[in-house]
């Protein structure tokens, strides 16, 4: 809207040098006699373009002001495609910055996800015993902030439909928590039927990390060889961890036949 009404103005402001000289430049073709054989002597050797509506312009001025207006609508283009282009390079450039945020809040939460998962691993074969209120502690994550705030542009960012699964992972597994500490039990410290489906979610949580930070494109510059390195040993530790826990959990498929009502 803005370049719009840029141009029009260019225009209109380009067109006024054309109105003035048409004002100035034309002459009545009825006038008396004497005035008329006046201005016929000076006119000898100067080019009028053909009489129109009892008025005629030199050809001379016309054109200058015919060229002006071309200037001015030139000008306006121009101002318009500069408009375009750096508006399109500073949209380019949000858009890097944004996926590059949100596939490094990725990396870093995916972190936490394995070591969740790998103490659940354990609780479920019996080697670590945890109380049942002392759960949360073992599964606290730290409240994403990236995504909250490119929320409304989350389409732009690399594999959107898997970012938002996580994400939407992450609310789930505090809920499944909840559930298992307020669930009613006799046993004050957790069995492996307590954690599986929390096992499950994670397996499933770590599984889509690693799909989303296998091919996510890395920022070149200064940071590049940095989040190379960082993206490689998380994807190391996320396959590393996915392979222990597939012989201990059951597939997602499999949790909810096997729990289905």
């Amino acid at each position: 809207m803005v370049v719009v009404r840029g141009l029009l103005a260019a225009i209109l402001f380009a067109a006024i040098p054309f109105v003035a000289v048409h004002s100035l430049s034309q002459e009545p073709l009825r006038e008396a006699p004497q005035i008329q054989q006046a201005q016929a002597n000076d006119d000898q050797g100067t080019e009028y373009w053909p009489a129109i509506y009892g008025y005629k312009l030199k050809v001379t001025d016309t054109l200058g002001a015919l060229a002006s207006v071309a200037a001015g609508i030139i000008g306006a283009l121009g101002a318009a495609l500069a408009v375009y282009l750096t508006l399109t390079i500073q949209r380019k450039d949000e858009t890097k910055k944004i996926r590059t945020a949100i596939i490094t809040e990725i990396a870093q939460l995916a972190r936490f996800q394995l070591e969740q998962l790998a103490t659940c691993q354990a609780i479920y074969e019996g080697r670590l015993p945890i109380p049942r209120n002392d759960l949360p502690i073992f599964m606290q994550t730290p409240p994403p902030t990236l995504y909250l705030a490119a929320a409304e542009r989350i389409s732009r960012v690399h594999r959107p439909t898997l970012v938002i699964a996580f994400y939407i992972g992450l609310v789930e597994t505090e809920k499944v928590v909840n559930v298992i500490v307020k669930a009613p039990s006799s046993k004050h410290v957790l069995g492996p039927g307590d954690v599986q489906g929390l096992g499950v979610l994670l397996m499933s949580q770590c599984f889509l990390a690693r799909q989303i930070l296998s091919d996510a494109p890395i920022p070149t510059g200064k940071e590049e060889a940095l989040v190379t390195q960082m993206r490689t040993e998380i994807i190391r530790r996320l396959d590393e961890q996915i392979s222990k826990s597939k012989d201990v959990f059951p597939t997602t498929e499999e949790y909810e036949q096997k729990t289905v009502i």
